[in-house]
């Protein structure tokens, strides 16, 4: 049996509508596994009106010893719905919800993470220095080499930079740090998702990835 958390990302937002919509979807490919959602009941309880789970769910502030239910809804503390609204409310939820889910992992209690939307905006405006959840994840495990995937059954793709303004990409952009970034995905290719000769092509910042310095030189 293997185990997952989702978080709810902005309550205000599409994460709790999308959690669940996906919960209703992995619960019956995979009955035999467990699910965590870390969501305020209030939230999950308001959007369970239009969006309806179709598993059993069981709502607990702590995790109990032993369960029934598939899903377990883990409100640890309800915070105000306010639906299309940037809020410290919800910037609160969002971040406790990644908090609580990381312990969990770290205590051994879930195999993986799976988070939902975030507002940046809101989170930073409830006190909480934050960038990004990947970035955030890499702190908190003291992660030094680490990389942004996006997977696909046709195409992975990995990001050089992240989170960065735009106008300050050209300058981020180092032989060393690519070099790192195309280790870190093939190791990730071969190790973790099985290819056995992974083909990696690097994409160009100017167009024609600069044509030997006739659009830019960011390339040479």
């Amino acid at each position: 049996m293997n185990s997952f958390v989702f978080t709810c990302g902005d309550i205000n937002g599409i994460g709790p509508e999308i959690v669940i919509k996906t919960l209703n979807k992995v619960t019956a490919q995979h009955p035999q596994d467990k699910f965590y959602f870390v969501c305020p009941a209030k939230v999950f309880l308001d959007i369970s009106l239009t969006t309806r789970p179709s598993f059993e769910f069981e709502i607990v502030k702590k995790l109990p010893k032993e369960s029934s239910a598939q899903v377990l809804i883990l409100s640890k503390k309800n915070y105000p719905h306010s639906p299309g609204k940037l809020t410290v409310a919800a910037g609160k939820a969002a971040f406790e919800s990644l908090e609580t889910s990381f312990g969990l992992w770290q205590k051994k209690k879930v195999d993986a993470i799976i988070t939902a939307p975030i507002s940046k905006q809101a989170i930073n405006s409830a006190g909480y220095k934050f960038i990004g959840q990947t970035e955030m994840f890499a702190e908190w495990t003291g992660t030094k080499n680490y990389a942004m995937m996006f997977l696909s059954a046709k195409l992975n793709a990995a990001l050089a930079t992240i989170h960065s303004p735009l106008k300050k990409v050209p300058n981020l952009i180092k032989s060393n740090k690519l070099t790192n970034v195309i280790n870190l995905v093939y190791n990730t290719l071969t190790v973790d998702l099985g290819y056995n000769d992974p083909k990696i092509a690097v994409l160009g910042l100017n167009p024609h990835a600069g044509e030997d310095g006739l659009i830019g030189d960011e390339e040479i």
